[in-house]
């Protein structure tokens, strides 16, 4: 996000689906979603706006393949859920360290590590 300014962020991420729609960029529309999603979720009561955001943008990432940006967008969505107090994180980031380690992606696949291990001692 934006320097850790979540309005900001969000801000930058919706200019980036704007434009991603307008140059018919259906990976940019995905990953901006999955951003939006995540700046939603770091303010206070926008958790359920925030999950749909990620979950539309998972939907964009896999129905056009994009399997490892897909694998990000599941870590994301457990980092969303996590911050939400959402019960469902924990499988969430299971799948998404699944995925990420079937991908070869070891610096997020580490984050993930990191996100189970927490909701775990939680």
């Amino acid at each position: 996000m934006h320097c850790g300014d979540p309005v900001a962020g969000l801000r930058c991420a919706e200019e980036a689906l704007v434009l991603s729609q307008g140059a018919g960029s259906v990976i940019g529309e995905g990953l901006a979603e999955c951003t939006i999603g995540k700046a939603l979720a770091a303010q206070t009561g926008r958790g359920e706006e925030a999950c749909a955001h990620v979950m539309k943008g998972i939907g964009i990432l896999e129905g056009i393949g994009a399997q490892y940006d897909l694998a990000r967008a599941v870590l994301t969505e457990a980092q969303v859920r996590t911050m939400c107090g959402d019960p469902a994180a924990a499988a969430t980031a299971e799948k998404a360290g699944a995925l990420l380690h079937d991908c070869g992606l070891t610096k997020e696949h580490s984050v993930a590590r990191a996100l189970i291990a927490q909701l775990k001692a939680e």
